[in-house]
């Protein structure tokens, strides 16, 4: 009885782009629309981005001298 109720539904209506109001929420470009975007508006090149590594080494401080070692007491970060 379950499987009749759903097939009876109305079919869902979508709304047209044109009917939608305001600007479409898309406010973010990702890489390829963005290099699509460099090349329709006649850019050779689309602008170098920073190279960040992601195996980038990371500075660690010191170890522990005598002194901050004292109880096992660290100081804390400030």
């Amino acid at each position: 009885m379950d499987d009749d109720q759903a097939r009876e539904a109305p079919p869902a209506t979508w709304a047209t782009v044109d009917g939608l109001p305001g600007q479409l929420p898309i406010d973010r470009l990702d890489h390829g629309d963005a290099e699509q975007l460099a090349e329709m508006t006649g850019v050779d090149e689309p602008p170098e981005e920073p190279l960040i590594l992601v195996d980038e080494p990371v500075q660690h401080r010191p170890p522990y001298d005598r002194a901050r070692k004292r109880r096992n007491q660290r100081p804390l970060p400030t």
